[in-house]
């Protein structure tokens, strides 16, 4: 059995490739009704399919070791993906319908210089280790460690911004 964990490994437990799945199987749908000009089948039958998904996360975490991001459990990848879909469907009514594409101009460089972008807090998280900084205790878990964990997202996304400005861009 070694030879064959060793091909399904990239797999794992198979959360990513739902993931990936899961977007195919959204864009998909999201085509289909949006060629044919049917929005309001597009929002339905998304978001009809998000509830779906978050309330089957709910349900089923008991069945399959909770939600954890972790151990990717099924129920967090339902949860996500319903949540994401929700999320999509939100961008894509200010955004495309709206027009008001300029709202995500401060994020853009998550888009568009997203693998600096993806390796700037491995940076950061070792200059903090070297220069000795630390937070106290209160602002890393609870409401405080999210707004915390938000905003240094958002640091990290505007520092890919003006780094991409400059000309430093991280390709494959």
């Amino acid at each position: 059995m070694p030879l064959l964990k060793t091909i399904l490994s990239p797999i794992g437990g198979g959360a990513m490739t739902a993931f990936v799945t899961g977007g195919a199987l959204t864009t998909m749908i999201f085509l289909q009704y949006r060629n044919k000009g049917e929005n309001g089948k597009i929002f339905l039958t998304l978001f009809v399919f998000a509830v779906i998904l978050i309330a089957g996360g709910f349900y089923l975490r008991q069945y399959w070791g909770g939600i954890s991001k972790i151990r990717a459990t099924p129920s967090w990848v339902l949860i996500c993906s319903g949540i994401t879909i929700i999320m999509f469907l939100i961008v894509y009514w200010i955004a495309d319908l709206n027009g008001n594409a300029k709202w995500f101009d401060s994020i853009k460089p998550a888009g568009t210089n997203t693998l600096t972008c993806y390796m700037l807090p491995y940076f950061a998280y070792a200059i903090v280790v070297l220069l000795h900084l630390t937070l106290p205790a209160y602002m890393l878990d609870g409401g405080i460690g999210l707004i915390k964990s938000f905003l240094f997202s958002l640091l990290m996304v505007v520092l890919a911004g003006v780094l991409g400005k400059w000309g430093l861009r991280l390709k494959l």
